[in-house]
Formats: structure tokens, sequence, C-alpha cells
């Protein structure tokens, strides 16, 4: 793809980005490590940045349609959906490991 300067259609490797609403100093102010999991046979990247969390899907057999219009568009469009960092399970982790730290 990037050797024939061709990005491929929005779902071949899908990207979405959330907001994250919630403090400021935890949220726009940390950069996380990429984090790569799997969920339900689908490889999975994501890490926050600057207050959202991006996420990259990779993956043959995704069910892209669950995805919506969420997704980075050919067109250059986005919807960015905002969650409160506390919703999201393994953000809130990050966020209680860093306090035990002194981080944040």
């Amino acid at each position: 793809m990037l050797v024939q300067e061709d990005p491929g259609a929005q779902t071949d490797y899908p990207c979405l980005m959330i907001g994250l609403a919630g403090d400021k100093k935890l949220t726009q102010n940390v950069i996380d490590q990429p984090t790569k999991f799997r969920k339900d046979g689908v490889t999975i990247y994501r890490f926050m940045y600057l207050g959202f969390l991006w996420v990259y899907f990779v993956s043959s057999h995704l069910k892209k349609d669950f995805l919506g219009d969420v997704l980075l568009a050919e067109n250059g469009s986005m919807t960015v959906p905002i969650k409160n960092f506390s919703d999201l399970k393994h953000i809130e982790a990050f966020f209680a490991e860093a306090a035990e730290k002194g981080l944040v």
C-alpha cells in the first residue's frame, strides 16, 4: 500500500479516535505507549495521545459494519466520539498505576 501510494479503503485498516473527557491534567498531558492486543481474533493497536485514544484494527476478517461513521474516511472526515476516561477500564487502570508511581 505504501509503495503503491494507495491508502486503500477506509475499512482496509480502520482507524478510529475517541476523545477522552475528564481531568485535563490526566487526559491531555499523557502520551501512552502503543499497546497491541487481540479481541475476537482481530489484532488491535491502541495508544493515547494528547487527550485522544487512537485505535487501529489490523485484520483481514474484521466485521467492518460495526464501526459505522466513526472511522477515518477517505475524504479525511471523521466522527470523534467523546468518552469519560474512567468509563474505559484499560485507561482507568493506566491512570491508577501512573498515580501510584507519582507520575500524574
